[in-house]
């Protein structure tokens, strides 16, 4: 396997390409329902794959364009111009802000990431006996690694941290079987480790921040884990119990959200923090509707469907292909046909080459065009072995 820039763009295209197709798909009324969650993450898995997996593999299968695709190479890439004593390119130029890019992004994400956390904890109000046996009763465990608190700070209920769990809840009066269809909601987080995948795509963006691409992707996936939430907690329960669950998330719509120091961590998943309107709705026709999913057969075979398109598109890559120079072949600017079972490359005792065509005419040699023929096989002969 190897990696160069044209590899590095075909990534960049391609896996922009699979994004928004899987976008298109992600929002078509049917297909969540039809074919599942899973297979939806499986795609985005695969856009993820085809962007920073950037390679040629032994079987890629070079296409060379010209026009404007050349041309582009031409401009950014092989074209070089001086800022003070150094050469660059406007594609060296573009790497060093993409990696300036990266970094400030990274550095912002950190931080954010730990100073919310921080205030989070600083302001948790308290936790009770009824809260660790409403826990209790959802996990099945009397000491489960998950803390859980009351807290000013938040508008929505909200799993936080992957590695040092904690449920926070907004400071409101809770039923106990609300308390139990929140908890189920936010232990379920937890159990498909969405909180580790909000920290990965997050990370994702930073590493791809100028592709407009890539914040589809992020908000796409964020919609799918609380589907995948809602499927997981409902999966079981009948259709009354269903009806109590919905119930509870328009509640707690209504009757939280009014915090003034609201903090939302990175590593959270707020029940309905930021959701847009038809997001919502989306989550109650999913959960409300009734089960009517594709035979198995035709997932799998949608699945085989996008792995073969991945490993197709591994198998060519895009290069900008360049017409050689006329004037080395004719000084009337006809093209010469030429070929290594005819013709050879002639290296004159000062140094200079000349092509030697079947006719036995010379045709002086640069240095580019030197390298093309010796690549392309021709062999090189001396002046004194001709003699």
């Amino acid at each position: 396997m190897t990696v160069s820039v044209f590899s590095l763009v075909m990534s960049l295209l391609l896996g922009t390409v699979f994004i928004l197709v899987t976008h298109l798909f992600r929002h078509c009324k049917t297909f969540v329902t039809g074919f599942g969650v899973p297979l939806i993450l499986l795609m985005y898995g695969i856009c993820v794959l085809r962007m920073v997996l950037p390679v040629e593999f032994p079987w890629t299968v070079p296409v060379g364009l010209t026009s404007g695709y050349a041309g582009f190479f031409e401009t950014t890439y092989f074209h070089e111009f001086y800022v003070g004593i150094f050469s660059v390119s406007l594609f060296e130029v573009a790497c060093w802000i993409w990696l300036a890019g990266i970094l400030v992004n990274s550095f912002v994400f950190i931080c954010r990431y730990f100073g919310s956390r921080n205030k989070v904890r600083a302001r948790v109000f308290y936790k009770t006996g009824e809260l660790y046996e409403a826990l209790e009763a959802v996990t099945g465990k009397k000491n489960s690694n998950i803390d859980i608190f009351y807290s000013d700070c938040v508008e929505s209920p909200m799993g936080v941290g992957i590695f040092r769990k904690m449920i926070l809840l907004p400071a409101v009066n809770y039923s106990k079987k609300q308390l139990h269809y929140i908890l189920l909601h936010e232990v379920a987080h937890f159990h498909n480790h969405d909180t580790l995948l909000q920290v990965a795509t997050r990370c994702f963006c930073c590493f791809f921040w100028w592709n407009p691409a890539v914040y589809l992707l992020r908000r796409d996936i964020e919609e799918i884990m609380e589907i995948r939430c809602d499927l997981t907690v409902t999966k079981f329960l009948s259709r009354s119990k269903k009806k109590e669950y919905l119930d509870t998330i328009l509640w707690l719509i209504k009757n939280t959200g009014g915090s003034v120091n609201r903090i939302t961590p990175n590593a959270s998943t707020p029940l309905f923090h930021n959701m847009k309107e038809h997001c919502m709705v989306e989550r109650f026709r999913i959960v409300a509707a009734e089960k009517k999913c594709y035979p198995c057969f035709c997932r799998f075979l949608l699945t085989i469907v996008f792995l073969c398109l991945l490993l197709l598109s591994y198998s060519f890559i895009l290069q900008p292909a360049f017409d050689p120079p006329v004037a080395d072949y004719s000084e009337d600017g006809v093209g010469v046909a030429v070929d290594t079972s005819d013709s050879y490359i002639l290296q004159e005792g000062d140094g200079t080459f000349y092509l030697v065509l079947k006719s036995g005419e010379k045709i002086p040699l640069q240095d580019e065009t030197l390298d093309v023929l010796c690549s392309a096989g021709y062999r090189i002969i001396s002046s004194r072995e001709v003699r």
